[in-house]
Order: structure tokens, then C-alpha cells, then sequence
């Protein structure tokens, strides 16, 4: 078996094991899905199943996921990040009966007791070109949005940001 073959094996299985364990119709909307396809959402509401991913889309969620890892845990040993009562403001769930979400991060590196709330978006060179000549994307804002009318009362938020 070749080390690709075993990555993406593996890589193949976690997604399934997520699948699994995600509602088959949820009674939710996504906050990541704001502004989207409408009728990708529709869909995604009805239950109706999912195209299964590549190898290749596998592999490329999986770097994402990791570069978000790295920027978290980078932010976090330099301090930028908080943790208040030994929680760090990273990943956390913000649900709503309506909809569902987990922001990446909220950021204080002037440590001035006001949050900068962050979206990380992994994305190609081709999609990193765009965004730089049209701006962020409409759907990243909504999704940003949507964080931070669900955290506003939580945390002294000054603004949010979109990194890709």
C-alpha cells in the first residue's frame, strides 16, 4: 500500500465517522452556509445526501485544518489569544436554535481587554488572487456577521476580521 493510499484510507474513514455522527436532517442552518447557495441549504436542510468528497478535497481540508491549528496555537503561545476563566477563546460553539457555528478565534494582542473577533479562511493561491481583487467574499462576511451578533454580549468585541 503506498503512503498516499494509506493517508487518504484513513483521511476516507474519519470523514465517514463524521458523517455519521452529524444529524441526518438538521433542524439548523449552518452559520458557515450564510449567504450561500440557496439551494444548497435547502438541500442541506431536507437531508438529502451529500456528493462524497476526493481524495484530493480530503487532503486539502486536511492542510486547511492544519494551518488553522498551527495560527491558533502560534496565537495562544504569544499571548494574543485570552483565556478567561481557563478557557482560551478559540473554537468555541456559538448555537443558536436557528443556526450553528464555532468561530476560530477572538484576538487582544495590545492586551487592552477588547476583542478582535477572526474568521481563518484557508484558501488556494487562485482563490487568495481573488479575494485581493474583488475583496472578501459575501458569504464570509455573513458568516462573520453571524458570529458577531452571537457574541457581542459575551465578549467586548471592537470589530472582526476575515484572514485568508
Amino acid at each position: 500500500m503506498t503512503l498516499f493510499s494509506l493517508l487518504t484510507t484513513q483521511l476516507q474513514a474519519d470523514e465517514a465517522k463524521r458523517r455519521e455522527d452529524r444529524p441526518a436532517t438538521p433542524d439548523y442552518f449552518y452559520d458557515s452556509g450564510a449567504q450561500s447557495c440557496l439551494r444548497k441549504r435547502v438541500l442541506q436542510r431536507a437531508g438529502a445526501p451529500k456528493l462524497p468528497f476526493t481524495n484530493a478535497d480530503l487532503l486539502a481540508f486536511k492542510a486547511g485544518n492544519l494551518m488553522h491549528d498551527w495560527v491558533q496555537t502560534t496565537l495562544v503561545k504569544a499571548g494574543a489569544i485570552p483565556t478567561i476563566n481557563g478557557q482560551t477563546l478559540t473554537e468555541q460553539a456559538v448555537n443558536t436554535t436557528d443556526s450553528h457555528g464555532r468561530y476560530d478565534f477572538l484576538i487582544d494582542p495590545n492586551k487592552t481587554g477588547r476583542y478582535m473577533l477572526v474568521d481563518l479562511k484557508s484558501i488556494s493561491s487562485f482563490g487568495l488572487k481573488k479575494r485581493m481583487d474583488e475583496g472578501a467574499a459575501p458569504e464570509h462576511c455573513a458568516q462573520l456577521c453571524r458570529y458577531f451578533l452571537k457574541l457581542k454580549d459575551r465578549y467586548p468585541i471592537d470589530h472582526g476580521t476575515i484572514w485568508y
